[in-house]
């Protein structure tokens, strides 16, 4: 329910809310890191959360509970530049990622990324074409599947090793 559906006419947002709540037809509200700033300075951040209480033969009531989140606030505050940055860095290495995948699939020789035991993990497109599988068939499986001269394999790995 949005506040432009039902027209209050000279009644607050705050007064309305409570209205709603006390009728049933909201069952709560919560403002969430209601800040206050103290004498010295600090901001205090709370969260509000209201909702009505009904017994028989009283009057209806508002309850509404107050929990301190500054710590939470000020760990969040503090973590945004963290995160910001870190976003850049993913955003950084996706560009990479991606620019090196297109080089790799542009070239025209064979090329294979494999492990140091022989287990495939990476081919480009020249490799697809020239041997007849996909990437997927390739990836994780071992290089004997391409070739099975294995002198030539443990010759290639251990040439490559550092």
């Amino acid at each position: 329910m949005g506040w432009a559906e039902e027209p209050v006419p000279s009644i607050d947002k705050k007064d309305f809310c409570k209205r709603s709540i006390i009728e049933g037809r909201q069952p709560s509200f919560n403002l969430k890191s209601v800040t206050r700033v103290l004498n010295d300075g600090s901001c205090l951040y709370l969260d509000l959360y209201i909702f009505a209480h009904k017994e028989q033969l009283k009057p209806d009531r508002l309850i509404i509970l107050c929990e301190d989140v500054t710590d939470t606030a000020a760990l969040q505050s503090s973590m945004v530049p963290a995160v910001n940055k870190n976003s850049i860095k993913v955003d950084c290495l996706a560009t990479a990622r991606d620019y090196i995948d297109k080089f790799f699939d542009s070239l025209n020789d064979i090329l294979l990324v494999t492990t140091g035991d022989g287990k495939i993990k990476k081919v480009n497109k020249s490799t697809q074409l020239l041997f007849g599988y996909t990437a997927s068939e390739l990836i994780d499986r071992p290089i004997s599947m391409i070739t099975g001269d294995e002198e030539l394999l443990r010759h290639s790995i251990l040439d490559f090793r550092f």
